[in-house]
């Protein structure tokens, strides 16, 4: 294949990504450059995305990775601050007789009567209403669909945010958002008649796999972007969300303006990239080369030649969505059977994407077809009659309505999706479009035939994973490797020792998709609900889960609250444990007293540590996006969605993709006044919050090992923040002391390989850094807490996940009266009794509990997630007001404690406490130092 593709990558970064962090810096600065130096040299030039942002948000000059409040020129949602400027679409689940479905859809009639916002009703395809005249060039575009990049076809910026977002934008017309740094992808060349738009992007994607435009913005420029229509660019922009792309871009010109003539009054300016803006990478691709592609399951970027696949047998096909719904698609499609002249074998559905779309299929004819509309020719092949416009069955949705008769798929039927995406949507269902059969077990060696995951002559582990290996940093011993286990054969990391084992495979490579063996599921009052419903929904309402004793079920988010909604999941998840007789069940029923409930426990993440379900070599999955945590121990630890934790409920398997890893080492000796947190805002201001994405993060070195099970678990939590698959940290003696009185279970440790292949290996001094921050409004908004000194705060808040343990308490206990309110929140119930029996070491005896009611700290509250993630209203320490808080918590994201305008600087327990007895953000040295002073005199 790798002649066919003419694909060349320039990068202004190291490719081979080694760095040595902290030794390289003068002292003064430790490496915390805040800003990046590979953005510094842009000063005047800017791209088209970077110049739209910078108008939206009344500015000059833009740089990637600045956090901006932008106006918001439209904002779309679907089943005030402008009611012009808010479009409402219902389009996913319409024609359905299911009850819920059609109350989402009341729901927005009754909320736009109220607000006396027009009704658009059953459209897609934003970009192509010919009428609201609402389209219009260089606006912000904000959806709450992730597909709302489609619009960037018209020089805009648009992108999907999520319902949060959007209500406040509704209210305000602002968004806060960070900058994105843009990739460029020249396409020149002629177009084959045989290629359309949707072969380029799965090439693209194909070329940088789902994660390798994440959070940056996607510009795409050549001679043959040129010669696309409208629709066809549509198709360009409207997947560079499979590749993680905030936002995609076509640069404006006369094939623009000409489809926007009769379509809007409003006036528009366009803009265009300088022509020295800095683009992080160029891709170039002689688009006359490629040939016919398709995405195999279950990702977009598992990418081959179309023919290469040609012994693949298919059940169904299924033409629409907003991808390949449009009217240039059915006239495709008519094309391709009027040139064959033959009758479908397969049964093969239509779903237009907009009411014109349907109109045009009945009206408009088809070139070279002697006057006949799409309709006819579709009628005389053999396919389905068009159906009601609509996303019809590309999301899944409801069960078939018969009545509608809607193409939705219930069994594990392989599909070819020629114009939508692979499967549904983006092709990570096990059985085609969520549902199978009744009496077909969901692992069913005949139902899962088409899953393959070998590739194939073309080789079906992209060029890009090839280009990606050859830049790497080359292979070295580690003297922090500790020894392998010998288990699994061939040069691996720590995760894909773990995930081959699980996945019953002698060796994995990264990229790999593997059914993995899920030795843990863990969910809470806030996903287990709906996990239930998806699993007794697929799976029938009598169905048993597949082992009651590997599930655990831990209250902890919504607890202490008069909310009854919130009450309700409490009891949803009581039934459920009762009916499935689910071992770990940890209750809560007297919620005005947590201590007379021995079976709750607090915070699932410290929980599990603390009752023995986190153990080496394991595979640990959680509805909750910081089950990162337990990475701690040595084993795999991610978080997942409902739909695929219900599979797993069912199954015990779930299909992941093997990450590549990027490696830490941390060395030298800890100085007293650091804590695991200040490390971890260390690496994600070095990376970024999109640097490590769907990546494991592997942490090595004498400061590693140095540290208690506890700081592990705060370096491992907040990987996620990095966008981080997973992170793990080498189990050793410090590991398996913690787990001799937790768990009975045995278990195998697995390390890396002394050879194994890092795509990255960044080394931290860790005697050279400092106390640090992260400002609002992003985890990678890093500061030193020095240099913080004047930002004047309202509150402290010590507790969460990442900062409510035992040892963070131990930490943040300091003499001398605080001078804001400071809220404590243990995360779990032992925590909370550490905290009252425990003596602080140096304090004479004294308590944690002793020491902060003396220092005037509110009363410990019962253990919780507490105002980590705001909450109810009525939630403990809730931000209820626009104040500043300095927490320990680990998202300073706005809204994320309360209050939209609340703002949240990130810290360790140290400095927490340091700054309640301040008011300012302030260095714990400040006081450490002449405590440890006072401490030697004596």
């Amino acid at each position: 294949m790798a002649s066919l593709l003419a694909a060349s990558k320039c990068s202004f970064f190291n490719p081979k990504k080694e760095f040595d962090i902290g030794s390289s810096f003068s002292p003064s600065i430790s490496a915390h450059r805040c800003r990046r130096r590979a953005m510094r040299k842009v000063k005047h030039s800017m791209t088209m995305t970077e110049k739209i942002l910078a108008r939206a948000s009344e500015r000059s000059q833009l740089e990637p990775g600045e956090n901006v409040w932008v106006n918001v020129d439209v904002l779309m949602t679907h089943d005030v601050w402008d009611r012009e400027k808010i479009v409402i679409i219902p389009d996913h689940y319409i024609f359905t007789s299911d009850e819920r479905a059609n109350r989402n859809v009341d729901i927005l009639r009754d909320f736009c009567s109220e607000q006396n916002i027009k009704l658009i009703r059953i459209i897609k395809v934003y970009a192509m209403l010919p009428s609201p005249k609402k389209v219009t060039v260089d606006l912000v575009l904000l959806g709450t669909d992730s597909h709302t990049c489609n619009a960037g076809a018209f020089g805009q910026f648009a992108t999907g945010i999520g319902n949060t977002d959007a209500g406040f934008v509704m209210g305000t017309g602002k968004v806060l958002l960070k900058v994105p740094p843009t990739m460029k992808f020249i396409l020149d060349g002629e177009m084959p008649d045989y290629l359309l738009a949707k072969d380029l992007i799965l090439q693209i994607i194909g070329e940088i796999t789902v994660a390798g435009a994440t959070y940056k913005s996607m510009e795409f420029v050549g001679s043959t972007v040129e010669s696309l229509t409208m629709e066809e660019r549509m198709t360009l922009c409207n997947m560079v969300v499979e590749a993680g792309g905030k936002n995609g871009v076509v640069p404006a010109d006369e094939t623009t303006f000409k489809y926007l003539e009769d379509k809007t009054s409003v006036k528009y300016e366009t803009v265009y990239s300088d022509d020295n803006a800095r683009f992080i990478s160029d891709y170039k691709f002689d688009v006359s080369k490629l040939e016919p592609l398709v995405a195999k399951p279950h990702s977009p970027d598992n990418r081959a030649l179309a023919r290469e696949c040609k012994d693949v047998k298919i059940d169904r096909v299924y033409i629409g969505s907003c991808t390949g719904g449009k009217t240039e698609d059915f006239l495709a499609a008519a094309r391709v059977f009027l040139a064959s002249g033959k009758k479908v074998k397969v049964p093969t559905f239509l779903v237009p994407a907009t009411q014109k779309v349907w109109m045009d299929i009945y009206s408009l004819p088809v070139p070279g077809s002697g006057g006949k509309t799409c309709s006819q020719i579709f009628e005389e092949v053999g396919c389905d009659v068009p159906a009601s416009p609509s996303c019809g069955a590309c999301l899944g949705g409801l069960r078939v309505d018969h009545k509608q008769e809607l193409p939705r798929q219930d069994g594990p039927q392989r599909r070819a999706d020629l114009f939508g995406f692979a499967v549904h949507g983006r092709g990570f269902s096990a059985d085609g479009l969520c549902h199978r059969p009744k009496g077909v077990p969901y692992v069913d060696k005949k139902a899962f035939a088409f899953i393959d995951t070998r590739p194939l002559a073309h080789g079906c582990r992209r060029r890009a994973m090839r280009k990606v290996l050859s830049v790497m940093a080359p292979p070295a011993p580690s003297p922090h490797s500790l020894a392998t286990t010998g288990l699994v054969k061939h040069s691996m990391t720590m995760t894909e020792k773990i995930l081959a084992r699980a996945s019953e495979r002698s060796r994995l490579e990264p990229g790999e998709n593997v059914w993995v063996n899920v030795d843990v599921l863990m969910t809470h009052d806030v996903c287990g609900p709906g996990t239930f419903g998806i699993f007794k929904r697929e799976f029938g309402r009598n169905a048993k889960v597949w082992d009651r004793e590997k599930i655990v079920v831990i209250p902890e988010h919504y607890i202490f609250t008069s909310d009854e909604r919130a009450n309700r999941n409490v009891d949803i998840l009581r039934d459920y444990c009762i009916e499935q007789n689910i071992k770990y069940f940890y209750d809560i029923k007297d919620l005005s007293n947590f201590r007379v409930n021995p079976d709750y426990k607090g915070v699932c993440h410290i929980a599990l540590a603390q009752e023995g379900h986190c153990r080496p070599g394991e595979v640990l999955l959680g509805t909750d996006s910081h089950t990162c945590n337990a990475g701690a121990f040595g084993q795999f630890a991610t978080g997942i969605g409902n739909t695929d934790a219900g599979f797993v409920m069912g199954t015990g398997k779930v299909l992941l993709k093997v990450p590549p890893t990027m490696r830490f080492v941390l060395d030298g000796e800890m100085p007293d006044y650091l804590l695991a947190k200040d490390l971890i805002l260390q690496i994600i201001g070095e990376i970024t919050v999109s640097g490590a994405t769907y990546k494991s993060m592997e942490f090595t070195g004498s400061a590693v090992e140095s540290l208690t099970m506890e700081e592990r678990m705060t370096l491992c939590n907040m990987v996620i923040e990095a966008g981080g698959k997973n992170g793990v940290v080498p189990p050793d003696e410090t590991t398996f002391k913690y787990l001799e009185d937790k768990t009975s279970v045995k278990y195998e440790p697995v390390y890396s390989d002394d050879n194994a292949r890092f795509i990255s290996d960044y080394k931290f001094d860790v005697s050279k850094l400092e106390p640090t921050v992260a400002k609002p409004h992003s985890p990678d908004n890093r500061a030193l807490a020095r240099e913080c000194k004047d930002v004047k705060i309202d509150r402290v808040y010590i507790g969460s996940c990442t900062g409510g343990k035992t040892e963070d308490f131990l930490a943040a206990a300091r003499g001398k009266k605080v001078k804001v309110p400071t809220f404590l929140v243990p995360a779990t119930q032992k925590v909370w009794m550490d905290i009252y029996s425990l003596p602080v070491p140096g304090s004479g005896g004294k308590t944690c509990s002793q020491i902060f009611e003396e220092a005037g700290c509110d009363v410990p509250a019962s253990p919780s997630c507490g105002a980590c993630l705001g909450g109810p209203r009525d939630t403990y320490a809730r931000m209820n007001e626009p104040q500043v808080c300095v927490s320990t918590t680990n998202r300073n994201f706005p809204g994320r404690m309360g209050h939209k305008e609340g703002q949240i600087y990130l810290a360790s327990p140290y400095t927490a406490a340091a700054s309640a007895l301040t008011g300012f953000v302030t260095d714990p040295r400040q006081f450490l130092m002449a405590d440890s002073k006072r401490r030697r005199e004596a």
